[in-house]
């Protein structure tokens, strides 16, 4: 049986998690003998430690035998004769008997004093399971099921602290989950170019061996970072997805806490995305040389500012009409609000690189005065 365990979970683990549990519930029952007073509500030490296991379990379960979360595993399976169906050398990635079992009689001992409270071991080992998974999923080459695990996990959080419909919505997050696993696992056993980090060289300016001006007039860049239409499409969605299962745990507070941070996102998030756009490069002209001249609009430069500005003012203008024009309820209003702004921030162009190379700008060395070298 003990080394049926240890498959999953080191057995000091298991082992310390287990005397912290029976250690607390000794003191618990005996407080309960000297008071002659159920303290069950009072004192839930017991409780907090086997979610707490369950907590670190999810994490360990989630990450050390995961080849997607340790690269010279995943490289070195590629040069074994490993293919998907065999069995990982490390341990098990999916869920197996032995998590149920450790699972199943924590829950049991717990609820024998905590009633359906103790659903929340099982619950809180998915999640961060499930949480580390997704993490995984994009770097193995599955976009879009990680998207799905992602709103599966805003879909537990939002049924929390019901812990009876929690663990059903946990249960049913494992299957797209377990499905890109066995999908990306497919790709370990295609033959395969390993990448090796790149050279460290001697760089100046922070972008290149030429230093600046030279590797900013150049057609690449080293930092240079571009989001494609569909992970723009899918994270703008899945923020006003989250942003609607947060506020549904905001209570009566709700509508002026939501107010607060789309507000704060809506100032932080157009400011961020100008940033990328204008460090180092400024307008051809100021703006009393505008003016002077009567251009106004620059083409070339201002399509940069479109999109922060639109960002900005679809931040105000749509609660605004949702909700003092069209009387929507909150709730709605300010998820679809977070997932326009998002959109308009990540999809709306001009595209970076190009905008780089082809804008009507004047490259300054602001961004460029600290010289980072690298000696490898």
């Amino acid at each position: 049986m003990i080394r049926w365990l240890r498959v999953v979970v080191p057995l000091g683990w298991l082992a310390t998690a287990a005397v912290l549990f029976f250690a607390s519930e000794g003191l618990r029952v005996y407080l309960e003998w000297r008071f002659a007073k159920k303290l069950d509500d009072v004192i839930d030490f017991g409780l907090r430690i086997a979610a707490g296991a369950a907590f670190l379990f999810g994490v360990f379960r989630a990450s050390a035998y995961n080849p997607f979360a340790r690269t010279h595993y995943r490289i070195w399976l590629h040069t074994t004769p490993w293919r998907r169906g065999r069995r990982l050398p490390l341990g098990p990635i999916f869920l197996v008997a032995q998590d149920m079992v450790l699972l199943g009689v924590a829950t049991a001992l717990a609820w024998q004093v905590y009633g359906e409270r103790a659903l929340q071991i099982p619950v809180l080992f998915l999640f961060v399971y499930l949480f580390g998974i997704a993490t995984t999923l994009r770097r193995a080459g599955e976009r879009g099921l990680s998207y799905v695990v992602w709103a599966g996990l805003g879909g537990i959080a939002y049924f929390a602290p019901d812990w009876q419909a929690a663990l059903p919505m946990a249960a049913a997050v494992y299957a797209p989950a377990a499905f890109g696993l066995w999908r990306a696992l497919g790709t370990l056993g295609r033959d395969m170019t390993i990448e090796t980090p790149p050279e460290k060289t001697a760089t100046i300016g922070g972008e290149g061996f030429l230093g600046w001006p030279y590797d900013a007039l150049g057609p690449k860049f080293s930092r240079c970072p571009r989001i494609e239409f569909f992970d723009a499409v899918c994270v703008s969605l899945l923020a006003g997805w989250l942003f609607f299962v947060a506020g549904s745990h905001f209570g009566a507070d709700r509508i002026h806490v939501s107010i607060l941070v789309l507000y704060a996102a809506g100032a932080i998030g157009p400011l961020v995305r100008l940033g990328f756009y204008t460090t180092g490069y400024k307008p051809p002209i100021s703006l009393w040389g505008r003016l002077a001249t009567g251009r106004l609009l620059i083409h070339g430069y201002d399509q940069a500012l479109v999109a922060p500005l639109l960002a900005a003012a679809m931040t105000c203008m749509i609660p605004l009409l949702g909700l003092w024009g069209l009387q929507l309820d909150d709730r709605i209003v300010f998820p679809v609000t977070v997932t326009v702004v998002l959109f308009i921030l990540t999809a709306m162009g001009p595209d970076l690189k190009k905008w780089r190379l082809t804008g009507n700008h004047r490259i300054e060395p602001a961004a460029n005065k600290q010289i980072a070298i690298q000696v490898g």
